[in-house]
């Protein structure tokens, strides 16, 4: 059940609706993303959108960078692994050659 505190606010905010947008207030949408909202600087030069754009540039060829470092040290670091794992395996491999000499000859 809605109380009557309910009521009176949307009847106020009706009112003040039909104060200030009148009747076509009710028929327009002013919620939600579509919303105009808080208006946008009209007045910003196009050497501050060149700026920002710049700068902009300037952050994703950074980040860019960044990435290609990463990269290359994974790399570098799966390949060593590998190394060390080729080395662990030929170190196994000649302790079994040696075992098995050993078997043959003794």
């Amino acid at each position: 059940m809605i109380g009557v505190k309910k009521a009176q606010s949307a009847l106020g905010r009706w009112r003040k609706t039909v104060h200030i947008h009148g009747e076509q207030g009710f028929l327009e949408e002013r919620r939600g993303k579509s919303s105009t909202g808080r208006p946008k600087s009209v007045n910003v030069s196009s050497d501050k959108k060149l700026a920002k754009a710049e700068a902009g540039i300037q952050l994703l060829e950074a980040e860019l960078t960044l990435l290609k470092k990463l990269n290359e040290l994974e790399r570098k670091a799966k390949k060593k692994q590998l190394q060390l794992q080729i080395r662990s395996i030929k170190s196994s491999m000649k302790w079994f050659v040696s075992i098995q000499l050993k078997n043959r000859i003794g």
